[in-house]
């Protein structure tokens, strides 16, 4: 069962965005360089039609004062960073942001020796280290003088004044080293965040929803948006 079919038997209305996405970048550490030309999908497409849909929701059948915009990896970057565009251009902002193995920096900070201790034991084609990070992300925004673009990378941006956030990370994920640090950082400018790293996951585990990992990882992203919905009725929010 997808994602999307998990939470709507939770009896969730479930908007899934079929945003635009820029040209796959191949599995492991090694790249062509420099990257080929290619004609394709680049920044902001895919934040600006998040947040279209965004703005969309309140006249859609279903859809409560209680709502939440989430994603996982990049999508994970897309809706937080649409989120920040919904704060600073005075839209609706979700009651939550759950991210799953998020990627948000433009550059991938550097991993702990916990992490780089682990970072071996993960599958070559889904390792992720700086060098393929920073070419994914060139490759989103297009050019080296857009990689400070805001809104391009979130964890890079203004992170205050955003709803409640849930980071799950993955064990085995060279991108844990963003999620942790996004998470950290989403804290010290005052958000409510929650923070987890799923035992031996690796990054896109929800993509295989039959794995025992991936019951889990629902299961604690379901606890947290229960929480939520339990706030916003004693705030008085309808449901």
């Amino acid at each position: 069962m997808s994602v999307a079919g998990h939470l709507s038997r939770r009896g969730c209305t479930v908007a899934v965005v079929d945003y635009s996405l820029a040209e796959h970048i191949p599995a492991g550490d090694e790249w062509p360089w420099p990257p080929r030309e290619a004609a394709g999908i680049r920044f902001p497409v895919p934040i600006d039609e998040v947040v279209d849909v965004c703005a969309a929701l309140p006249s859609l059948a279903g859809v409560t004062s209680v709502w939440y915009l989430g994603g996982a990896s990049a999508g994970a970057s897309v809706a937080l960073s649409a989120a920040q565009r919904l704060r600073d251009e005075g839209g609706q902002l979700p009651a939550g942001i759950p991210l799953v193995y998020p990627t948000a920096h433009s550059v991938l900070p550097p991993m702990t020796p916990e992490l780089r201790n682990k970072y071996l034991r993960i599958p070559f084609e889904q390792r992720y280290s700086p060098l393929r990070v920073h070419l994914m992300n060139l490759n989103f925004v297009g050019t080296e003088d857009r990689m400070e673009e805001p809104y391009a990378f979130p964890g890079d941006g203004d992170l205050s004044g955003l709803p409640p956030v849930y980071v799950l990370n993955s064990e085995l994920d060279g991108l844990r080293a963003s999620g942790q640090t996004l998470a950290a950082s989403l804290a010290a400018a005052g958000n409510d965040v929650v923070q987890f790293c799923e035992p031996e996951a690796l990054h896109g585990h929800l993509n295989t929803p039959e794995l025992v990992v991936s019951d889990r990882s629902l299961a604690r992203i379901d606890a947290w948006m229960t929480l939520i919905e339990a706030n916003a009725r004693a705030s008085g929010l309808g449901m």
